[in-house]
């Protein structure tokens, strides 16, 4: 009796642990959503934190690297986009490996192959002849997430956006982009992840599609696809104070 009173309380405790790392992931993603609707890097880097703390308190590590990786290619994404290649280096440094870390635990992940891929290129955009390296290995890593899950919403997310900034020549394009990121929003409308499980994404896939359409010249089909991002994110900044201005100048 006394044995089986132990187990139950011993399964009780691994039962509340297990509810409290959930909540802790919940409301860390929550801050990195915060963070990225209207930028905050302050924000982002809190919620980096979060993760970093919780990375100790799981067995799942691979799921907590990721999302300390999602932030980092959040920070360097941010930091190339004004021209800070040091602090970004750093970041993307770091989302690599702890991706790679990731991946070897979990191999059958897509959407770590997908984040790599994006990460290799983000290495690419601060020192280009570094792309003879990290080209193929960003393009085989999507190839592996696009094989593993092609209906992934934020696999095809980050297949259109390398899609949109790598020129036909190269294997991109706006065709590509198109098709990629049409597939993305569709699957972001069918999809129901759990809750501690990535999720990010929705608003931004409207976003990268009306700017295909914005740059191959539809201004109309641009505007519909940036409100429909509005309507899912009434606080994305990059949509509303970066895009939309875009159809007033033209």
């Amino acid at each position: 009796m006394t044995r089986l009173v132990l187990m139950l309380l011993l399964s009780l405790s691994a039962l509340l642990r297990s509810q409290t790392m959930d909540h802790h992931i919940i409301q860390a993603k929550e801050k990195v959503e915060a963070a990225v609707s209207n930028w905050n890097e302050l924000e982002m880097l809190q919620a980096r934190a979060v993760f970093e703390r919780l990375l100790e308190q799981t067995d799942e590590k691979w799921l907590i690297n990721y999302y300390i990786a999602y932030c980092d290619w959040r920070l360097s994404t941010h930091a190339l986009s004004i021209n800070e290649a040091k602090k970004g280096k750093a970041f993307i440094i770091d989302g690599i490996d702890r991706l790679e870390s990731a991946i070897e635990e979990k191999p059958d992940f897509a959407e770590g192959h997908a984040l790599l891929a994006s990460l290799y290129g983000n290495r690419i955009a601060i020192t280009p002849w570094a792309g003879f390296w990290y080209g193929p290995k960003s393009g085989r890593a999507m190839s592996t997430a696009l094989t593993l899950d092609p209906t992934n919403a934020r696999v095809q997310l980050l297949n259109g956006t390398s899609a949109y900034h790598t020129p036909p020549q190269f294997g991109g394009g706006m065709e590509l982009a198109k098709t990629a990121l049409e597939k993305s929003v569709e699957a972001f409308a069918a999809e129901s992840p759990a809750a501690v499980m990535p999720d990010w994404g929705h608003a931004e896939g409207y976003g990268w599609l009306g700017s295909v359409h914005f740059s191959s010249g539809d201004s109309t089909a641009a505007r519909q696809m940036w409100e429909k991002g509005l309507e899912i994110d009434p606080e994305n900044g990059w949509i509303r104070h970066q895009l939309m201005p875009k159809l007033r100048k033209r």
